[in-house]
């Protein structure tokens, strides 16, 4: 099949049949009409955990248990976990002297044994946060005990602090976004888990997507 478009711009009104618009180099030129994310939302798919407040459990980032916010895709779910988005806001200091805090993005393989929930984590949909986890197969977790131990998939946080006060380091106390951009999927029996270093207080939060395999 010859699929041909026409290069550069074109202004249409709203009915007409128009040819598809390309690049010089014969690409195909796209954009998106809603916002990147509406209709996975939009149909239910995509949620959203927090954990407020929170202090860390002061560890390495390859330790089984601690305190975070994990989010755990049963090994019988039948779904595909696709990390979003995550944020982390430290917002207290808790008596480490010129130390420098580091946040990571744990993930664990396979396993069928579940996670250990002793605090749990609520999970909205993001079609209307009312929606308290309809439809979610997930588990949140803020305090947590993994059945392996997780690998380090990404380093996206660290601010230097002296015993009361941030050392105004960049970044220091500044909230930080991850955008994952589809670079990694949770399949059943595996866990995602944002936690730090130190024993300090702050925000996280993540968004994922829900997708049937």
């Amino acid at each position: 099949m010859l699929l041909q478009g026409q290069v550069g711009p074109q202004v249409l009104s709203d009915g007409t049949i128009a040819q598809a618009r390309q690049g010089k180099l014969g690409e195909m030129s796209v954009s998106e009409l809603q916002a990147r994310y509406y209709e996975q939302a939009y149909r239910g798919n995509v949620f959203f955990a927090s954990a407020t407040s929170v202090t860390f459990t002061a560890q390495a980032l390859t330790t089984t248990s601690g305190t975070g916010l994990a989010i755990s895709n049963p090994a019988a779910s039948k779904k595909n976990l696709v990390p979003i988005q995550a944020e982390m806001l430290l917002t207290g200091i808790v008596a480490n002297t010129n130390t420098l805090f580091t946040a990571g993005v744990m993930v664990t393989p396979y396993s069928a044994t579940a996670i250990t929930n002793t605090t749990g984590a609520t999970i909205y949909n993001a079609l209307g946060p009312a929606t308290t986890g309809a439809g979610s197969v997930a588990t949140g977790s803020v305090n947590y005990q993994l059945p392996v131990a997780p690998v380090l998939f990404k380093a996206f946080y660290s601010a230097a602090v002296t015993s009361t006060t941030f050392a105004g380091a960049p970044g220091s106390n500044i909230a930080q976004a991850l955008d994952f951009g589809g670079s990694i999927i949770i399949a059943p029996g595996s866990t995602i888990v944002i936690c730090g270093t130190l024993a300090d207080t702050g925000h996280v939060t993540m968004t994922w997507m829900e997708v049937p395999i």
